[in-house]
């Protein structure tokens, strides 16, 4: 895991607030993440961050992704297109 990357993920997803209800992909954010950052994120990575921020999880027995508990209410997922 490269260091940039896992501060990159952490900065990004710390802008939002938890919630109880795991919603979001892993392997979506890290499609967000990589275009504002404009260079590859591993979802591993982003899971990694996740985690280390307490966010919220919900595992996939039958999938490397993970559901991440973030607010659909922040701001700032309208700025990046996440939500209309």
């Amino acid at each position: 895991m490269d260091f940039d990357e896992f501060k990159i993920c952490c900065d990004w997803l710390a802008k939002f607030k938890k919630v109880k209800t795991p919603q979001y992909s892993s392997y979506y954010l890290k499609h967000v993440v990589e275009k504002l950052a404009d260079r590859y994120i591993s979802n591993g990575t982003l899971i990694a961050a996740a985690l280390h921020l307490g966010l919220p999880i919900k595992f996939f027995h039958d999938s490397l992704n993970v559901n991440v508990a973030i607010s659909k209410k922040c701001p700032y997922l309208k700025k990046v297109g996440i939500v209309a």
